[in-house]
């Protein structure tokens, strides 16, 4: 469920603007505990994370200013497990839309939400993505920056990704986020056909298994 790139259309910002990022080479990472990967330039630098949800902090090079830097985050959601894969898209409009993002940007001051789309995605999870401007609390107070983020939800792990520039010099980094974005995936562990039913639980075990066309079906 990859509609990053339709989200990045819809917010009508080129990727093509600015300095090409297709000119650098890339890294290709993967955290082994969450599956979570993406690639970066190679001109780009890990530093140390800042919250215990943080699986990769990413500083760009900041010789034009602005600190840019991207953070991938995941956190355990387990809530919706018990629902089938087809109703994902329903349950990212209940857990990761709009209050989502007040939620998370709640941390800031004078915070300001410029874009919003939905749904978007992080590999094959659904979501939503925001363009956001706030003001820093911490650890610079009163830092104004500008930021590209989008969230998913795919098998009890909530990816957040978040890049963010002084807003001064976003736009010229928008192409470089956006890249970034364009390559995080999420490792493959649900099968987005599977459909099972059980009617009847007393007495006696019934469970069905169709596919999507419906034309084959095998019940146990």
């Amino acid at each position: 469920m990859k509609t990053t790139a339709l989200f990045l259309s819809v917010l009508g910002l080129s990727l093509a603007s600015g300095v090409s990022a297709s000119m650098a080479d890339y890294y290709v990472w993967k955290d082994g505990k969450t599956g979570v990967s993406l690639s970066y330039p190679d001109t780009w630098r890990v530093t140390t994370n800042k919250a215990p949800d943080d699986i990769i902090t990413l500083l760009a090079p900041n010789d034009g200013g602005g600190t840019p830097e991207c953070r991938v985050r995941v956190r355990e959601d387990a809530r919706f497990e018990y629902y089938p894969v087809r109703y994902a898209k329903a349950v990212q409009k209940v857990a990761y839309s709009q209050e989502f993002w007040s939620d998370y940007l709640a941390s800031y001051d004078r915070v300001s939400i410029q874009k919003f789309h939905e749904p978007a995605g992080i590999g094959r999870g659904f979501g939503s993505a925001v363009v956001a401007s706030y003001k820093t609390t911490y650890p610079i107070e009163g830092q104004q920056r500008s930021a590209l983020m989008a969230t998913a939800l795919y098998n009890g792990q909530a990816v957040i990704f978040d890049c963010s520039a002084d807003t001064v010099v976003f736009n010229e980094w928008y192409p470089h986020f956006a890249s970034v974005l364009k390559s995080v995936d999420t490792q493959k562990s649900t099968h987005e056909l599977r459909e099972g039913e059980n009617p009847e639980m007393g007495g006696h075990v019934t469970v069905g298994f169709k596919d999507k066309t419906e034309r084959y079906r095998y019940n146990h």
